[in-house]
Protein backbone atom coordinates (compact mmCIF):
# COMPACT_ATOMS: atom_id res chain seq x y z
CA UNK A 1 0.00 0.00 0.00
CA UNK A 2 1.35 3.40 -0.99
CA UNK A 3 1.64 6.15 1.64
CA UNK A 4 -0.31 9.34 1.03
CA UNK A 5 2.30 11.26 3.00
CA UNK A 6 5.80 10.02 2.22
CA UNK A 7 8.50 10.58 4.82
CA UNK A 8 10.51 13.74 4.17
CA UNK A 9 14.19 13.23 3.35
CA UNK A 10 16.38 13.15 6.43
CA UNK A 11 18.87 15.62 5.01
CA UNK A 12 18.76 19.29 5.87
CA UNK A 13 17.61 21.88 3.38
CA UNK A 14 20.33 23.81 1.59
CA UNK A 15 19.90 27.21 -0.01
CA UNK A 16 19.82 25.47 -3.42
CA UNK A 17 16.76 23.43 -2.37
CA UNK A 18 14.45 26.39 -1.81
CA UNK A 19 13.46 29.76 -3.19
CA UNK A 20 11.71 32.68 -1.53
CA UNK A 21 8.79 34.87 -2.46
CA UNK A 22 8.05 38.05 -0.56
CA UNK A 23 4.33 38.69 0.00
CA UNK A 24 1.70 40.05 2.35
CA UNK A 25 0.42 38.02 5.29
CA UNK A 26 -2.87 37.26 3.49
CA UNK A 27 -1.04 36.10 0.36
CA UNK A 28 1.29 33.91 2.46
CA UNK A 29 -1.69 32.25 4.17
CA UNK A 30 -3.34 31.72 0.79
CA UNK A 31 -0.18 30.15 -0.68
CA UNK A 32 -0.29 27.50 2.04
CA UNK A 33 -4.05 27.00 1.79
CA UNK A 34 -3.91 26.54 -1.99
CA UNK A 35 -1.52 23.70 -1.31
CA UNK A 36 -3.92 22.09 1.18
CA UNK A 37 -2.12 23.21 4.34
CA UNK A 38 -4.15 25.18 6.89
CA UNK A 39 -1.92 25.23 10.00
CA UNK A 40 -0.35 28.60 9.20
CA UNK A 41 -2.66 31.28 10.64
CA UNK A 42 -2.79 35.06 10.72
CA UNK A 43 -1.14 37.01 13.53
CA UNK A 44 -4.55 37.92 14.94
CA UNK A 45 -5.27 34.19 15.30
CA UNK A 46 -1.77 33.19 16.50
CA UNK A 47 -0.88 35.98 18.92
CA UNK A 48 -2.53 34.86 22.14
CA UNK A 49 -1.08 37.35 24.58
CA UNK A 50 -0.73 40.67 22.76
CA UNK A 51 -3.71 42.88 21.90
CA UNK A 52 -5.57 41.60 18.81
CA UNK A 53 -6.02 45.20 17.65
CA UNK A 54 -2.45 46.29 18.44
CA UNK A 55 0.43 47.21 16.14
CA UNK A 56 2.15 43.81 16.47
CA UNK A 57 -0.99 42.04 15.20
CA UNK A 58 -2.38 44.49 12.65
CA UNK A 59 0.42 46.54 11.05
CA UNK A 60 0.78 45.57 7.38
CA UNK A 61 3.53 42.97 7.21
CA UNK A 62 6.06 41.50 4.83
CA UNK A 63 6.42 37.71 4.72
CA UNK A 64 9.22 35.68 3.18
CA UNK A 65 7.73 32.36 2.10
CA UNK A 66 10.10 29.48 1.37
CA UNK A 67 9.14 27.09 -1.43
CA UNK A 68 10.78 23.78 -2.27
CA UNK A 69 12.34 24.08 -5.72
CA UNK A 70 11.48 20.54 -6.81
CA UNK A 71 7.80 20.66 -5.73
CA UNK A 72 6.92 24.39 -5.55
CA UNK A 73 5.29 23.66 -2.17
CA UNK A 74 5.33 26.41 0.46
CA UNK A 75 7.28 24.94 3.36
CA UNK A 76 8.02 27.84 5.71
CA UNK A 77 7.45 31.52 6.34
CA UNK A 78 8.91 34.34 8.41
CA UNK A 79 7.67 37.90 8.58
CA UNK A 80 7.85 41.36 10.09
CA UNK A 81 5.72 44.50 10.08
CA UNK A 82 7.39 47.86 9.49
CA UNK A 83 6.21 50.34 12.12
CA UNK A 84 7.79 53.77 12.45
CA UNK A 85 11.57 53.18 12.71
CA UNK A 86 11.17 49.54 13.78
CA UNK A 87 10.21 46.12 12.49
CA UNK A 88 7.77 44.10 14.58
CA UNK A 89 8.22 40.33 14.41
CA UNK A 90 5.28 38.61 12.72
CA UNK A 91 6.35 35.08 13.52
CA UNK A 92 8.06 32.11 11.96
CA UNK A 93 6.37 28.89 10.86
CA UNK A 94 7.71 25.68 9.33
CA UNK A 95 5.31 23.26 7.70
CA UNK A 96 4.98 20.14 9.85
CA UNK A 97 6.39 17.82 7.15
CA UNK A 98 9.48 20.05 6.78
CA UNK A 99 10.43 20.40 10.44
CA UNK A 100 13.76 19.21 11.74
CA UNK A 101 15.58 19.86 8.47
CA UNK A 102 17.26 23.20 9.17
CA UNK A 103 14.65 25.36 7.47
CA UNK A 104 14.25 27.72 10.41
CA UNK A 105 17.88 28.77 10.01
CA UNK A 106 17.33 29.53 6.30
CA UNK A 107 14.13 31.48 7.01
CA UNK A 108 15.90 33.47 9.67
CA UNK A 109 18.82 34.29 7.36
CA UNK A 110 16.43 35.42 4.60
CA UNK A 111 14.67 37.80 6.98
CA UNK A 112 17.92 39.29 8.31
CA UNK A 113 19.26 39.68 4.76
CA UNK A 114 16.17 41.60 3.67
CA UNK A 115 15.19 43.63 6.73
CA UNK A 116 17.67 46.43 6.18
CA UNK A 117 19.03 48.61 8.96
CA UNK A 118 16.03 48.66 11.26
CA UNK A 119 15.74 47.25 14.75
CA UNK A 120 13.63 44.09 14.83
CA UNK A 121 11.48 43.55 17.93
CA UNK A 122 10.04 40.11 18.65
CA UNK A 123 7.64 38.98 21.43
CA UNK A 124 7.74 35.38 22.62
CA UNK A 125 5.30 32.97 24.19
CA UNK A 126 7.56 29.99 23.40
CA UNK A 127 10.79 29.42 25.33
CA UNK A 128 12.13 27.27 22.51
CA UNK A 129 11.67 30.03 19.93
CA UNK A 130 13.14 32.65 22.25
CA UNK A 131 16.17 30.42 22.89
CA UNK A 132 16.73 30.10 19.14
CA UNK A 133 16.59 33.86 18.60
CA UNK A 134 19.05 34.39 21.48
CA UNK A 135 21.42 31.94 19.77
CA UNK A 136 21.19 34.11 16.65
CA UNK A 137 22.42 37.22 18.46
CA UNK A 138 19.19 38.80 19.69
CA UNK A 139 19.32 40.45 23.09
CA UNK A 140 16.90 41.60 25.76
CA UNK A 141 14.83 44.57 24.65
CA UNK A 142 15.88 48.09 25.61
CA UNK A 143 12.56 49.95 25.77
CA UNK A 144 14.15 53.41 25.97
CA UNK A 145 13.83 54.01 22.19
CA UNK A 146 10.33 52.58 21.74
CA UNK A 147 7.17 54.60 21.29
CA UNK A 148 4.71 54.40 24.21
CA UNK A 149 2.14 52.37 22.25
CA UNK A 150 4.66 49.56 21.68
CA UNK A 151 5.78 49.59 25.31
CA UNK A 152 2.11 49.28 26.33
CA UNK A 153 1.52 46.31 23.98
CA UNK A 154 4.65 44.56 25.24
CA UNK A 155 3.53 45.11 28.85
CA UNK A 156 0.08 43.69 28.10
CA UNK A 157 1.68 40.69 26.40
CA UNK A 158 3.94 40.07 29.38
CA UNK A 159 1.01 40.34 31.80
CA UNK A 160 -0.89 37.79 29.66
CA UNK A 161 1.93 35.24 29.58
CA UNK A 162 4.56 36.32 27.06
CA UNK A 163 7.93 35.26 28.41
CA UNK A 164 9.97 38.08 26.94
CA UNK A 165 10.78 40.45 24.13
CA UNK A 166 14.05 40.52 22.22
CA UNK A 167 15.60 42.93 19.75
CA UNK A 168 18.24 42.84 17.09
CA UNK A 169 19.77 45.72 15.26
CA UNK A 170 21.70 44.48 12.30
CA UNK A 171 23.61 46.82 10.04
CA UNK A 172 23.15 45.40 6.59
CA UNK A 173 26.38 45.24 4.61
CA UNK A 174 26.29 48.25 2.33
CA UNK A 175 28.67 49.76 -0.16
CA UNK A 176 29.60 52.72 2.08
CA UNK A 177 30.70 50.33 4.87
CA UNK A 178 32.79 48.33 2.42
CA UNK A 179 34.41 51.57 1.21
CA UNK A 180 35.27 52.67 4.76
CA UNK A 181 36.60 49.22 5.61
CA UNK A 182 38.78 49.23 2.49
CA UNK A 183 40.22 52.64 3.34
CA UNK A 184 41.07 51.62 6.89
CA UNK A 185 42.78 48.38 5.91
Amino acid sequence: MEDDYPEPPSTNYATDDIYFKMMSEDDAIQAFRKDGYDKYKSRVQRFRNTPKDGKFATSPSVHHVAFEKNTDKPIGVIGYAPYKDFLLGSGIHVRDTSRGRGLMRLLFREMIRNKGNRKLIVNFSSRRAMKYYLSEGFRQLDESELPDELIEEISIGNANGNIGTLEKYYIHNSSWWAAIKTEVV
